[in-house]
């Protein structure tokens, strides 16, 4: 009796040894890059080493100071672009921790349907797989700048898109069932997040490049704007990023500058509100937008040494809501020279007028380049912010 008692009280620490021993013997991939390979693909697998990033840091005590590292395969096929590169990896590949894809931009102007079936179709693809686009170079370069700070590239690049979502709302996030929606309804053009490498491409896929107090790194920023075949059409920047997820009720925090002389006026917006209705009447679309926002000042550029009086709050308020009406309209403009919904105009007639979005769904994109626009823009000034003493 006393004998099994003791291989009971052996057994799970034997279970978790055997268990420590099979993950070592495993490449883990965190991020998959993807770039066209004349008419085939590139398909670049970042794999991390556990046992070089047990820390916070990103780094064990005593490891290496990368713990990533890069295997590239091409093919003809997706599938065989990824056998070449698992051919050079020794141990098995481990695909339930992928995080980000990041697709170059000349694969994405190619077309990226065979690239979401086969991300689909993995087993072990979680949903929250996030997609970016590299904007004017290879996903190769952006997976091989060594960043600061994390030092896997792959979790860098989500890092950097929270943050900036978090903060200025200036970039999107869209993962892989975002994407399927979206490319799935009629008269929506799906998006993709932009990344690119800021900086010398000489320097910051070196080990040097960290050691200096200004490093090089990879910076999120512009959205690339996708048609129905899933090719690339357009990049819009980072303002008209902003505008657009207002428009979306997406936004989380962001500020708006407005011109003041040769200075700006800054107002952080901690809440904003859009309101779209859309209709069709005698063969023309007619979308009316409202946008309401709280404010605060954040910087008073010009006006910082003035007394602010009730007049001037007011003015305060008509410059904010004239600045952000004008991104909103010139952001919407752009899109109506593509013929391209990226708001979601015409899902919100589907919704108010089944029948009508039934009639004119196959035609939205005439129809959209050829609306109406209203936009309306309001704001609560509050008497907070870092201004607060003046006012």
């Amino acid at each position: 009796m006393k004998k099994w008692i003791v291989m009971l009280c052996i057994l799970p620490i034997l279970s978790s040894c055997g268990t420590q021993q099979e993950l070592n013997d495993m490449s883990i991939v965190i991020g998959i890059g993807m770039d066209e390979a004349g008419d085939g693909y590139q398909v670049t697998l970042q794999l991390v080493d556990p046992s070089e990033i047990s820390t916070g840091a990103g780094m064990s005590p005593g490891g290496k100071a990368v713990p990533v590292i890069n295997m590239v395969g091409d093919g003809p096929s997706i599938n065989e672009a990824f056998q070449a590169a698992v051919s050079k990896i020794s141990r098995r590949t481990f695909y339930s921790h992928l995080s980000v894809v990041v697709i170059g931009e000349s694969m994405a102007k190619r077309g990226i349907n065979e690239i979401i079936e086969h991300l689909e179709r993995g087993s072990e693809i979680r949903s929250s797989l996030l997609l970016l686009t590299a904007k004017d170079q290879t996903a190769l370069e952006v997976l091989s700048a060594l960043p600061p700070l994390t030092k896997v590239p792959a979790l860098s690049a989500i890092g950097k898109l929270e943050n900036n979502m978090e903060n200025y709302g200036t970039v999107t996030k869209v993962n892989i069932v975002d994407w399927a929606k979206a490319n799935d309804r009629k008269g929506t053009y799906a998006v993709m997040p932009g990344i690119f490498n800021h900086g010398d491409p000489k320097v910051f896929t070196k080990q040097e490049n960290l050691e200096q107090s200004e490093p090089f790194s990879t910076a999120v920023g512009y959205t690339a704007i996708f048609g129905k075949d899933s090719k690339l059409l357009y990049w819009i920047g980072p303002e008209e990023t902003k505008a657009m997820l207002i428009l979306q009720n997406q936004i989380r925090r962001t500020f708006v500058n407005a011109p003041c002389d040769h200075e700006h006026i800054s107002y952080e917006l901690p809440f904003s509100k859009s309101y779209t209705d859309v209709s069709v009447k005698d063969g023309k679309a007619k979308i009316r937008i409202r946008v309401h926002t709280r404010s605060e000042l954040y910087s008073l550029g010009c006006m910082k040494k003035e007394k602010l009086t009730e007049e001037m709050i007011r003015d305060l308020e008509r410059r904010m809501t004239s600045k952000l009406k004008t991104e909103i309209e010139r952001t919407i403009q752009i899109a109506q020279n593509h013929h391209s919904d990226i708001f979601g105009f015409g899902q919100t007639l589907a919704s108010q007028d089944k029948k009508k979005w039934k009639e004119i769904e196959d035609h939205w994109d005439q129809f959209f380049q050829e609306a109406e626009i209203s936009v309306d823009v309001s704001t609560e000034l509050l008497r907070g912010g870092v201004v607060e003493s003046h006012m």
